[in-house]
Formats: C-alpha cells, sequence, structure tokens
C-alpha cells in the first residue's frame, strides 16, 4: 500500500437536498491496496453501473501491469526469451513517461529496478536485508539505458533487465478512471486508488475538495490541508512501508545506484498535477532527488505544485503553490 497512509480526504457535510447530493462509494482490493471511488450527484443505479465499470476498469490494467501475476504483459516481459518484444500501447505509454522521468532525475528514477525490488519484502512478516551478494548481483541488470522503445517494440540491451510499473500504474489506472467517468458526464467524484488520488470538478460549485496531508512522524495529526478543484493529489513517504533491523531503519523507497534504500533528507513528498500520472512519478521522483533538486525539479514544471516534509519535521512548499495549501 505505498502511498494509502499519507493522504486523508476530508469530506463535510453537503448541505441541501435531492439528487446533487447522492453520494455512491465503492471500496475494493486490488493492486495490493485498498482503493474507493466516491461518486457525488449521480443516481443510485446509474452510479452502480458506472462503479462497476471502473471496478473491472482496475482488474484490467492490472492484468496488464502486474509483475507478479502470470499472463499479465509485464509478467511476460520480464520472462521473455527475446531481447525485443512488442507491447500494448498502454505499457509503452507507461515505459516512455518513466524513461523520461529517469533522465530527468540522472537515473534516481528507473523502472528497471525490478531486480533489486524484488529482493526486499516490506510488507510481509518475514522482512531481512537481502545479501549483499545478491544485491550486486541483481544490480548487474538494472539501468534505465538497458531500455529502448520503437513505435510498438521495447528492446531489452540485456537479458537480466526486468519492469517494475508499481511507481506509475496507479496514476495511469486513475486517470482512465476519471476520462471515462467525464466521458459519461459525472462531474464530482473522488478516485483514490491506493492513495493516488484524482478529482472531478469540486465538493460543490464553488467549493474545492479538501485533502489532508498526513504528518509522517504521526500519522494521527495532519501537516495542512490542499485545497483542489478537478486536480489529481499523489504522496511517496519513507515512513509507508519500512522495518527495522540491527538498530537500523530501512525504508522501500530503493537507490537504483546502491540497491538499498535511498539515504534522504525528506520523510515525504506530495504532488498536485493536472493528472494522476504526473502527480505519481514526480513525488517519487522528487523524494529520490532530496529536497533541493526535488523542489527544483517541481519548480521547473509548469502546472505542478508540491508540498516537502523534512526529516526533521519542516514543511516546505514550492514557490508556485500559491494558496491551495494550508499548514495545520
Amino acid at each position: 500500500m505505498r502511498k494509502f497512509m499519507l493522504l486523508v480526504i476530508i469530506l463535510l457535510t453537503i448541505a441541501g437536498c435531492g439528487l446533487q447530493n447522492e453520494i455512491a462509494v465503492r471500496h475494493f482490493f486490488a493492486m495490493d491496496t485498498i482503493n474507493t471511488i466516491t461518486l457525488y450527484g449521480v443516481d443510485r443505479h446509474r452510479a452502480e453501473t458506472l462503479l462497476d465499470y471502473a471496478e473491472r476498469l482496475v482488474a484490467h490494467y492490472e492484468g496488464i501491469f502486474s509483475k507478479t501475476m502470470p499472463g499479465s504483459e509485464i509478467y511476460k516481459i520480464n520472462n521473455r526469451t527475446q531481447s525485443e518484444i512488442e507491447v500494448s500501447a498502454e505499457v509503452r505509454h507507461l515505459v516512455e513517461r518513466s524513461l523520461q522521468m529517469s533522465r530527468l532525475t540522472d537515473g534516481l528514477f528507473d523502472i528497471t529496478i525490478e531486480p533489486i525490488s524484488a529482493l526486499w519484502n516490506f510488507s510481509g512478516e518475514d522482512r531481512f536485508v537481502p545479501e549483499y551478494s545478491a544485491i550486486a548481483k541483481a544490480m548487474q541488470g538494472v539501468g534505465f539505458e538497458n531500455v529502448m522503445l520503437t513505435e510498438n517494440t521495447i528492446i531489452f540491451k540485456d537479458s537480466r533487465t526486468r519492469l517494475d510499473l508499481g511507481a506509475v500504474a496507479k496514476g495511469f489506472i486513475a486517470d482512465r478512471i476519471g476520462s471515462y467517468f467525464a466521458e459519461n458526464g459525472v462531474e464530482r467524484a473522488i478516485i483514490n486508488l491506493g492513495g493516488d488520488i484524482l478529482t472531478i470538478g469540486g465538493r460543490t460549485n464553488t467549493e474545492p475538495w479538501r485533502i489532508g496531508v498526513r504528518n509522517p512522524a504521526d500519522l494521527g495529526e495532519l501537516s495542512g490541508t490542499l485545497m483542489v478543484r478537478g486536480r489529481a493529489v499523489a504522496s511517496s513517504g519513507v515512513y509507508e512501508r519500512q522495518f527495522e533491523t540491527g538498530g537500523r531503519v530501512y525504508h522501500h523507497i530503493l537507490n537504483p545506484r546502491t540497491g538499498y534504500p535511498v539515504q534522504t533528507d525528506l520523510a515525504s513528498v506530495t504532488i498536485v498535477a493536472d493528472t494522476a500520472l504526473e502527480g505519481d512519478l514526480l513525488s517519487t521522483a522528487a523524494l529520490l532527488l532530496g529536497l533541493d533538486d526535488g523542489i527544483l525539479l517541481i519548480e521547473s514544471i509548469e502546472g505542478v505544485e508540491g508540498v516537502f516534509i523534512t526529516d526533521d519535521g519542516r514543511v516546505v512548499v514550492t514557490d508556485n503553490l500559491g494558496n491551495i495549501f494550508i499548514k495545520d
């Protein structure tokens, strides 16, 4: 549950009556996390039809992007027998966007980290630090430079290179659900896929949604609240999945250059963007870069804002955040 703990949707009572205040909620488990989709102002029967289709969309894309589900497209890619493999438009799009982020971060963001991430277990009971020799061996196949794209084909320069789209898949899927809702006349909705949040419209015609950013040091408290309308919010943090052994804490944000959790001065990064995919990409990339370089990255991209919480509890926001963030 990569982002589930760091964002909370603050729902306030909507005054009035009638269809505009109808609320339909669907909770379901998929992609190893709890997902919640909420529709507002849609009659109950139609809402159930829309939510059924949205849930099927999640299952469909999980069947493409999962690295562990036998038969998924990524599973087949990772277990390929040739260096060139034809891929779907969806996989090509995510790989292309991920490679762009790899170049922007000088390789810190890297979807070829799968051989390393497969060694670590941050969510099960049997959590341990992999042997150095195993990490060193796994790193031989890691490197975004090992992946090339043609029109509909991925070319792998190294047979050991494997893909992990876990940092981007939920954002992509949230955007697809959002597009489906918009095409079907939905004016207000919140799509929350394991903490990747996409909003449609606002809480009312004049008021935005309120998205609370949790304090990583105390998840029962908020560090502040984002006021958003029709935008995506994504958060990454070192407190999401971790374990302690030998007096040291290990978190799940891995550095592809070392094979170990990245050394960072940040506890969490929350991004506000026009799409959930962009928020997904940038929240992880900025956390990997650290405070100074992370802020430089976010402020270099038009239409994107960020909230950075440092490991000593400071809350730092980008200059372009404006008045949409209220500190607690």
